[in-house]
């Protein structure tokens, strides 16, 4: 019997691809995804982030946000037993706010993942994790530049600092991949999930989709125009103007050295535990 999966939706590691082109053609799961409207039994996911999550939502977030901020366990285990009872496929859910709060994603994780494991009865995860100084700009240009986000803090320093201060939102000791793949272990067991980095998605998606579907022994048929889509790459180098006149800075070299070298020794750990070599993709070296 297959297992309930929960895909980690780290944003800027290709999940909106992930959800548009591939988990779709898994003919052996029935997808739920966060890609267009997520079910309403599965608000909860966004609920149990409010408290943690200081950033003004969009429209359609806040929508799917109850006014209660108390969790009903058994409420909501019976609604999502009603849906399950609608499908004899087992469920793979994707949804960004599985990880926690993006900008800071360890500071809620595992009580996300326990109560989705505990609802869901979820065995397996996968998780896709990407370069932090990377995954930090380009995060700062979602949130900043594309969803106008902007009510708190416009410069990076205030978004991600080197150590945790008061003024910023996240640290660059926050974005620790090492110990979010291992919550997820002490949770759901070492052979029960898969952490591949987003670079090896835009550079090999061969490989990328073949360690997924090994892991989930599937078999879909992907033609080779699927091989043949990329993700957007942003520039990071480029200088924003918002609709008000304001300037949007870019990261400086030295912040960015400061966020990856923060978590040099955890990258290069990882690379151990995962018998994958991060430091092709810059991670280490």
């Amino acid at each position: 019997m297959m297992s309930n999966v929960l895909h980690v939706g780290l944003p800027k590691t290709g999940t909106t691809f992930l959800q548009r082109r591939y988990f779709p053609r898994l003919a052996e799961y029935h997808c739920i995804t966060s890609d267009q409207v997520l079910p309403s039994d599965f608000s909860f996911i966004y609920k149990i982030n409010k408290e943690f999550d200081i950033l003004p939502r969009p429209t359609l977030i806040r929508k799917l946000i109850r006014k209660d901020r108390n969790l009903n366990i058994k409420k909501i285990s019976s609604k999502i037993q009603r849906y399950k009872n609608k499908t004899d496929l087992p469920i793979l859910l994707s949804c960004e706010g599985l990880v926690g709060v993006s900008f800071s994603p360890l500071r809620n994780n595992i009580e996300v993942s326990l109560l989705i494991k505990s609802v869901l009865d979820i065995e397996k995860v996968i998780l896709v994790i990407r370069r932090q100084d990377h995954y930090v700009q380009s995060l700062y240009r979602q949130l900043i530049l594309e969803e106008d986000r902007y009510g708190r803090f416009i410069c990076p320093e205030d978004f991600v600092s080197k150590t945790p201060r008061l003024t910023a939102l996240s640290s660059a000791v926050e974005l620790n991949w090492l110990s979010l793949y291992q919550n997820y272990i002490s949770i759901f067991g070492l052979d029960n999930v898969l952490c591949l980095p987003y670079e090896e998605m835009v550079k090999d998606l061969h490989g990328f989709i073949g360690r997924i579907n090994n892991f989930l022994g599937v078999a879909p048929r992907l033609t080779q125009d699927f091989f043949t889509l990329r993700e957007r790459v942003s520039n990071v180098q480029v200088t924003y103007r918002g609709d008000n006149g304001k300037k949007f800075q870019e990261f400086d070299l030295e912040l960015l050295r400061d966020v990856l070298t923060t978590q040099y020794a955890n990258n290069k750990l990882l690379t151990e535990l995962l018998d994958r070599d991060l430091s092709v993709h810059g991670y280490h070296f």
